[in-house]
């Protein structure tokens, strides 16, 4: 078994989260393992967050505030503050379980890279009264496996999912695939707002070669029912096509090990890609350089249009009607369709 006595670095980015901070900070703080820090960097906040954060006096908390720069600059920004062996994340609406950092800890043995777990979701505060967890791990709920494996939990909807909070990682493979050139480089790609995570987990799977699971919920993932992915249409939803685009490139490079990820990643692209433009068409904000490169996805994707598992009858009908008319005549279909629905 591991030694349970590595030193974790538990980093939080912090942008107006007064609302939810308090909570998050006493769930690290309260943990039943004690050889941590947590890293709070605060994206330039202008609520109440840096008030509520100067209420803890404690030596586990390193407090760094920074000019509004995104969540991934505020992840790379811990880490490059960073002292632990190993390193996980929180974001500032969530909570961990008690044992959370005991438990994954416990299971970085020797040859293992990285260390993920389930994960609760609630959108009521009141609604993690019955959801605890324990310190027990049964034999059945722990597993070490394969890159390709861990590759499919955290693209194919499974409940680990892409996301950093629920996982652990070694801070020296993060060193030396992201920040070899003097520490000049960044984990997290800061032009990519959505799925930046996932494109830093394909990244950092693909160099492992021992991943253990946990069949065990230690994270509390709030529900942000106003979140970028559920309201209209953004500019930052773009940034998806480029998240994917590099995990694609990822993935091709040992092709015969992920061909099934692949062709699979290609449907979820194709998916959102028509889900974006008709959030643009119903929301009147047309940005036809996105359109041109979602339809060169397409295009490059010919052979997925009808074949694929994701798209329903319509999709595939607006698709058609995207790569052969003018863009025109798309938004009045997609609109009158959307009337006589």
């Amino acid at each position: 078994m591991a030694n349970k006595d590595k030193f974790v670095s538990v980093i939080l980015p912090a942008y107006n989260s007064g609302k939810y901070i308090k909570s998050c900070i006493d769930s690290i703080l309260n943990q039943s393992y004690e050889n941590f820090e947590l890293i709070i960097v605060d994206d330039g906040s202008i609520d109440d967050t840096q008030e509520i954060i100067s209420d803890y006096v404690d030596k586990k908390i390193k407090y760094i505030y920074q000019n509004n720069k995104g969540v991934s600059s505020a992840r790379n920004t811990g880490i490059k503050n960073a002292s632990g062996e190993l390193v996980t994340f929180i974001d500032a609406d969530d909570m961990m379980s008690k044992y959370q950092l005991e438990i994954m800890a416990k299971y970085f043995c020797d040859g293992v890279d990285m260390v993920m777990c389930r994960y609760h979701r609630f959108s009521k505060m009141e609604e993690l009264a019955d959801k605890s967890c324990d310190q027990r791990m049964e034999e059945d709920d722990v597993s070490n496996i394969s890159r390709a494996d861990a590759s499919k939990l955290i693209h194919l909807g499974s409940s680990y999912a892409g996301y950093v909070w629920n996982k652990m990682y070694r801070m020296n493979k993060i060193s030396e695939l992201f920040f070899a050139d003097k520490g000049n480089g960044m984990a997290f790609r800061e032009d990519i707002a959505m799925c930046e995570d996932l494109l830093f987990n394909s990244i950092y799977i693909d160099s492992c070669d021992n991943i253990c699971v946990l069949n065990k919920k230690l994270y509390y993932y709030f529900e942000n029912k106003d979140g970028i992915s559920s309201g209209g249409y953004s500019s930052k939803l773009h940034t998806q096509i480029t998240a994917y685009r590099n995990i694609f490139d990822i993935y091709q490079k040992n092709k015969s090990e992920y061909v099934e990820i692949i062709s699979l990643l290609k449907e979820n692209v194709l998916k959102f890609s028509i889900d974006h433009i008709n959030r643009m068409v119903i929301g009147e904000k047309i940005n036809l350089a996105e359109v041109r490169e979602y339809k060169a996805f397409i295009r490059e994707n010919k052979d997925l249009q009808l074949t694929n598992n994701i798209l329903n009858s319509k999709d595939k009908f607006l698709i058609g009607i995207l790569m052969n008319s003018p863009f025109a005549v798309y938004k009045l279909i997609y609109k009158l369709w959307k009337k006589i629905k």
